[in-house]
């Protein structure tokens, strides 16, 4: 039985090791929480953080693996790539985790290759910092070089909030380095996709998002296929392509972020070598494209020859993924949950809170207070259930 190391075992990866199962592989699965929810369903298990590269590369030493993989995270995906690289394994090659994990080095390589993307100055002092956005004027962006989920990103109107931005984007960087990039204005697009090896990438998907207001960049609603022309999706298909391969990414999945402007202008924001987070990757692409990201994940970590998806494919259905916004309080009573998991429409639906927790302000992915994630024939009609699903919920507060 070959083995297969897969790092990280919380809720988003609960699929991917549910696939691992059923593709009869012995899984090692590892996670930073002893209680981790995808550790019932592996072999063995082990407690390591993510980022400690050193013990999950013994661990994979001392099994003997035959494939590592990881999703929906940015850390454990380095260390996948890491250790694939020293072991001799299959995988997208540590170059590729170096430019799509540091948002300096992915700047730099996209700069070589002619793709659009915000002017940015990277910066490691104050004084740095406000010469920078002297230059961009407001607003502007500042944010860590090397961390995820948006923490530590600010968008920045005016003088007064400089310091503070700047300090919560180092406090947030672990090479303690951040970027002050200028504000493009438009819509927010994601492109999910997939490498499947010698060249060939494919863009499977193509959402748009309504961003939470203010200074937080934080997605809480977004929409498969993209309220946008058959045209503009089809460019952007291109662009995210042209990015994955500007990027040294040989294999696995692919998840871009960019702006388009009002005038049809795509400019790349990042770009991950990880399917994207809430399911993004192990349902929701799956569902309106038809391809089981999971199991090309684990088919391509394993040296398998993977027939590429046809270039340029049109979706199959609509999904939306739409997060609750819930009034801030103690919570007393949450209502009608069952309810909505039991509706075949639904994908996904799960909340970030749970009676006796008091409501904070969102402030970064990690931080959002649940979301349901629905499917229709129409964008329309996955909306319409989403909007369903929402209504549904009742929360009692103290």
């Amino acid at each position: 039985m070959q083995k297969i190391l897969i790092i990280n075992s919380g809720w988003e990866q609960v699929d991917l090791i549910k696939t691992a199962k059923k593709m009869g592989l012995y899984i090692i699965a590892t996670d930073a929480c002893r209680d981790a929810p995808g550790f019932l369903l592996a072999d063995e298990t082990a407690v390591v953080e993510p980022r400690d590269i050193v013990n999950l590369f013994n661990l994979a030493l001392d099994n003997r693996i035959d494939a590592v993989v990881a999703d929906q995270c940015d850390y454990s995906y380095y260390a996948s790539a890491y250790i694939a690289e020293r072991l001799g394994l299959p995988g997208s090659g540590l170059a590729a985790a170096q430019n799509t994990t540091n948002k300096k080095w992915m700047r730099e390589a996209c700069e070589k290759s002619g793709i659009k993307q915000p002017r940015y100055i990277p910066c490691k002092t104050l004084f740095e910092v406000k010469r920078a956005v002297e230059k961009f004027s407001f607003p502007c962006i500042v944010k860590p070089v090397d961390n995820r989920g948006n923490f530590g990103v600010n968008r920045v109107d005016e003088t007064a909030q400089v310091e503070s931005a700047y300090y919560e984007a180092i406090a947030c960087s672990y090479a303690r380095e951040c970027l002050v990039e200028e504000f493009i204005e438009g819509t927010m697009i994601t492109v999910d996709g997939f490498a499947f090896g010698e060249g060939v990438h494919r863009s499977l998907a193509v959402a748009s998002k309504v961003m939470l207001g203010g200074r937080k960049r934080v997605a809480m609603e977004i929409v498969y296929p993209a309220r946008l022309s058959t045209n503009a999706i089809k460019r952007l298909q291109e662009n995210h392509t042209k990015v994955a391969m500007a990027l040294g990414i040989r294999t696995g999945c692919t998840h871009g972020e960019y702006m388009i402007t009002d005038d049809g202008e795509i400019y790349l924001i990042e770009c991950a070598n990880r399917g994207g987070g809430c399911y993004t990757s192990s349902r929701i692409v799956p569902a309106v494209s038809g391809y089981d990201l999971s199991e090309l994940l684990i088919l391509t970590a394993l040296g398998k020859q993977v027939a590429p998806a046809p270039d340029a494919e049109e979706m199959k259905a609509a999904s939306v993924l739409s997060f609750f916004k819930l009034s801030p309080g103690k919570i007393l009573s949450i209502e009608n949950e069952d309810k909505i998991r039991a509706d075949e429409n639904v994908l996904a639906f799960r909340l970030a809170v749970k009676p006796g927790d008091s409501v904070e302000s969102i402030t970064n992915d990690a931080n959002r207070h649940g979301f349901v994630i629905t499917r229709g024939s129409s964008l329309e009609a996955a909306f319409e259930k989403a909007q369903i699903s929402k209504e549904m919920l009742v929360v009692r507060y103290e």
